[in-house]
């Protein structure tokens, strides 16, 4: 997963990464650590990585203050809003020392920046599994509003309509898709309980909402795959096996996630 974490203050970023990185992954290359960190130090460094489409962010964690010597200092939330109304914006997490500043949360609100999300960097000091869960939650939950999502009993019964490669629209219900999977850069793989694939020409963050907004039972294990937990049927190694025998490869970021899920026991 990519992360890109923008903070002036050195030690506030090493904080922030170890808690997302633990120490015995350091050492690792970056493919192979869970979370793939970028630092911009300030609002020009952050919206110029933003905007050069091949970095690919999955989430930003923004510190409000990006000069601490400049009282009246907010360009966090300045980026904030540069990401929001982006053509493709992605989940944004506030961590900042200035949390108990109604001003700055309110401001954050009226981005679509829930509150959930506006997190105090002493708290996450002190739990760092909460800290990851929050970030679970971002990225599961983007773009969904929350009354979406409920009564969830009576959404199970729906079936959702998927616009096939030559136009038609075919519906599904909940358990017969398996997972839906980044392919390419910008077109997503559909694998269907009965061995069938179509490729469509969006990106996976464009489908999450729309899935997440109807089954709860699907969870973006990485930033490539998100996945029907009721589907699958068993796990050895890195191959995650499905009801119908089909299986797919996941990465130590998925292998954690399942086990933030209490999926792995």
């Amino acid at each position: 997963m990519k992360v890109l974490i923008v903070e002036d203050n050195a030690e506030h970023f090493e904080q922030i990464a170890n808690l997302l990185n633990p120490r015995e992954e350091q050492d690792l290359p970056d493919e192979e650590k869970i979370y793939q960190i970028e630092r911009a130090k300030n609002k020009e460094e952050a919206i110029s990585l933003l905007k050069n489409n091949s970095n690919s962010f999955d989430i930003v964690l923004l510190d409000i203050k990006l000069d601490e010597k400049e009282v009246s200092n907010k360009d966090g939330l300045l980026v904030a809003r540069v990401v929001m109304n982006s053509p493709n914006p992605i989940p944004v997490i506030l961590v900042t020392q200035h949390f108990d500043n109604d001003q700055y949360a309110k401001e954050a609100e009226r981005y679509g920046i829930p509150l959930r999300y506006f997190l105090s960097k002493e708290a996450i000091g002190h739990n760092p599994y909460i800290f990851q869960k929050r970030i679970d939650d971002a990225i599961d939950n983007f773009g969904i509003n929350d009354a979406n999502t409920q009564p969830y009993n009576y959404k199970k019964s729906r079936s959702i309509g998927i616009r096939m490669p030559k136009g038609e629209i075919k519906f599904f219900k909940r358990n017969e898709i398996l997972y839906l999977q980044t392919y390419e850069a910008n077109k997503t793989k559909f694998v269907f309980l009965n061995h069938e694939e179509t490729i469509l020409s969006y990106h996976l963050g464009h489908f999450v909402p729309k899935i997440r907004s109807n089954y709860l039972n699907f969870i973006r294990i990485d930033q490539s795959i998100l996945v029907n937990i009721e589907m699958m049927d068993k796990l050895i190694g890195e191959t995650l096996y499905f009801v119908n025998n089909h299986y797919i490869r996941i990465s130590k970021a998925a292998l954690a996630r399942l086990r933030r899920e209490n999926l792995i026991v």
